[in-house]
């Protein structure tokens, strides 16, 4: 990922520079130089193992990584404070997992450039099927091809695959001769160089651009070599405008179109080669060197972050301890009180940060009180003198709705007098981690009358009302007393509806 991350940037720097600079130039062999030695450089820069050390945050404090410290199998670790003494346990996993975008956009890559490597594969071998199904004739140094499944003719590598009907026999051999150019000047190479470039760096505008600048420097050099032969000039360019289109190899778009035609009308008509125009092709060397130095001074900071992290010592005796007092989780709406403490170090050299909430030291002794913002989880960093010396995650819960309770009751039988002496409903966590208070807000009593009518009473706070306690005085043995509709509010201000609770009145 670094390597094709690098190797993208350099090739960028390389195509703008050669769009200010070289974009008008008529010197199309060291055009054609300048491309492809953008693309080797673009290649090899990444390799390189030189690095300059630049110190640019002389003050800010050195991070080291939690896997420096964490246990060698990598677990997520929580650690409880037990009778005065730090235990590390193994955390459980989360069910709340985040989607990896990395993961998934790398996947996205690789689909597509497999897909693009694919198409040329294919290409190629659709062309070898060509080539074995069509008329040969060894003309020189390369072999003409009669193929009328071709609308038009194209070279690849000493091969010239043309189309006798679609032409006639002067005009054949202009072409012939033009095809004649790509062949012996290895154009093939680059093409495939450059198709293979598009497939693996597919998501950088400035690489199809490059791709499109070499078919036209290829198709700048074809020109120019015809003309050289003696081919006259505006008969040439006659048979560009008749033919409008050529197929290419691995080119989905045909490269020979109008907009095409009329660059190479341009150029074969400017003056040829200018003097100046090798001291402009030095540009490469000043951005080559300035790309090297960029990419060395990023690997010095590399190497300087990892030498400072090798440096870090790794402190005894359990290192650090992020306990959680009272549970083994933290809960969203409550105060979670912890402790923290690093060995070697004072509490006052102490600090922390959390994501998904906030946490806040409570006193001198290294607690602390965390409070989740939601449901998931919450990375606890602690730091020593400003270096980050663990980190760890913690999972976040919901608070459990708190039970109702009568007489120390969560309902069933109970003796009439011992109901009427009781004056309130309370709300109960049961089998909770730590003490945390909820207080009933409302609740609704009802019985039936001896008719088997509907008797009921609402209480607007935890009391029960008097005239609920009427209701329960005149409640026969044997009756059900219903509390129904009981809310209750939490420590974090939100108001519940909790379960109901029934007894029977003996």
């Amino acid at each position: 990922m670094k390597y094709l991350l690098i190797s993208t940037i350099c090739l960028s720097a390389f195509y703008i520079t050669y769009r200010l600079v070289f974009r008008k130039e008529t010197n199309f062999r060291q055009l054609r130089v300048y491309l492809l030695l953008s693309i080797l450089i673009s290649g090899l820069i990444p390799f390189s193992k030189f690095s300059i050390n630049i110190d640019l945050n002389p003050n800010e404090s050195q991070e080291i990584n939690s896997s420096t410290i964490a246990p060698e199998n990598n677990e997520i670790i929580l650690q409880d404070f037990v009778n005065g003494e730090f235990a590390i346990v193994e955390d459980q996993k989360s069910n709340f997992q985040n989607i990896n975008w990395l993961a998934l956009l790398m996947k996205v890559y690789h689909i597509v450039s497999s897909a693009m490597i694919l198409r040329i594969l294919i290409q190629i071998l659709f062309l070898f099927y060509k080539y074995f199904k069509s008329d040969k004739i060894i003309n020189g140094k390369h072999i003409l091809i009669y193929n009328h499944g071709f609308k038009n003719s194209f070279s690849f590598f000493n091969w010239i695959f043309i189309n006798k009907d679609k032409s006639s026999d002067e005009d054949l051999q202009k072409i012939i001769e033009h095809e004649n150019i790509h062949v012996t000047q290895y154009h093939s190479i680059d093409l495939l160089l450059v198709e293979l470039l598009t497939a693996v760096m597919w998501f950088n505008p400035f690489v199809w651009m490059m791709k499109n600048s070499v078919q036209l420097v290829h198709e700048y050099l074809a020109d120019e070599g015809v003309l050289k032969n003696g081919v006259d000039k505006v008969n040439y360019q006659a048979l560009l405008i008749n033919l409008v289109t050529e197929e290419k190899l691995i080119s989905i778009s045909s490269s020979f179109n109008q907009s095409l035609i009329k660059k190479r009308m341009i150029m074969m008509n400017k003056n040829k080669i200018k003097k100046g125009f090798r001291l402009k092709l030095l540009a490469l060397l000043p951005v080559a060197a300035f790309l090297f130095f960029g990419v060395a001074c990023v690997k010095g900071q590399e190497t300087e972050k990892k030498d400072s992290e090798k440096e870090v010592p790794k402190y005894h005796d359990g290192v650090t301890a992020i306990a959680l007092t009272k549970m083994n989780v933290l809960y969203v709406g409550a105060d979670n009180p912890v402790k923290i403490a690093v060995s070697g170090f004072e509490c006052s050299e102490i600090s922390s940060s959390i994501t998904n909430g906030s946490i806040r030291k409570v006193g001198v002794n290294g607690d602390y009180i965390i409070n989740p913002k939601r449901v998931g989880t919450s990375l606890v960093s602690v730091k020593a003198n400003g270096i980050v010396v663990q980190k760890t995650e913690f999972r976040v819960k919901g608070i459990p709705d708190p039970v109702a309770m009568v007489a120390g009751k969560k309902g069933g039988e109970i003796k009439k007098n011992v109901m009427l002496e009781q004056k309130e409903v309370i709300a109960y966590m049961q089998n909770f981690d730590f003490d945390l208070n909820f207080e009933v807000v409302g609740f609704n009593l009802s019985t039936t009358d001896d008719k088997g009518y509907t008797i009921e009473s609402k209480s607007n706070s935890n009391k029960i009302t008097e005239k609920q306690i009427e209701i329960l005085k005149n409640a026969p043995i044997g009756n059900r007393i219903n509390f129904e509709d009981i809310k209750a509010i939490g420590p974090d201000g939100s108001i519940r509806k909790i379960p109901s609770i029934v007894f029977k009145l003996i």
